[in-house]
């Protein structure tokens, strides 16, 4: 157990710390809000979220968004029940709650899919209707 949280805190200070430590070497053109501003604005040109002005193009983003962090939390949750099982090493109350959180976690995808599948439908559908792009 002692292991796993020092490599647990290697890799922490590896990947978030270091990076931030990094970025506050990084100067925005004078620094500043309105130069952070700026560079936010940006990045939300090069992602092409710029016209994103409309409520319905707003909704279905957001749709979008919380669905895909959804499928990414039980992507995880599936991946963390695997790892119990592999490490459950053949004691049945282990392996049972393993198979158990694969079985909860694989139906959360499936809900998710259809919630996806069901959303973008809609959303076609509404843009269809009303003329607008989503």
């Amino acid at each position: 157990m002692k292991k796993l949280f020092i490599t647990i805190g290697a890799l922490v200070q590896t990947y978030i710390l270091m990076p931030l430590a990094a970025k506050a070497a990084y100067n925005f053109d004078g620094g500043g809000l309105t130069a952070a501003n700026n560079a936010l604005g940006q990045v939300g040109s090069n992602a092409n979220l710029t016209n994103a002005s409309d409520l319905p193009t707003l909704i279905g983003t957001g749709i979008s968004v919380f669905l895909g962090i959804l499928g990414l939390f039980f992507l995880i949750l599936v991946i963390w029940a695997g790892f119990q099982y592999i490490n459950s090493k053949g004691d049945p109350a282990k392996t049972k709650t393993a198979i158990g959180m694969l079985t909860n976690a694989v139906i959360g995808m499936v809900i998710v899919i259809a919630a996806y599948a069901i959303a973008n439908f809609v959303l076609g559908a509404l843009s269809e209707v009303s003329g607008q792009t989503i």
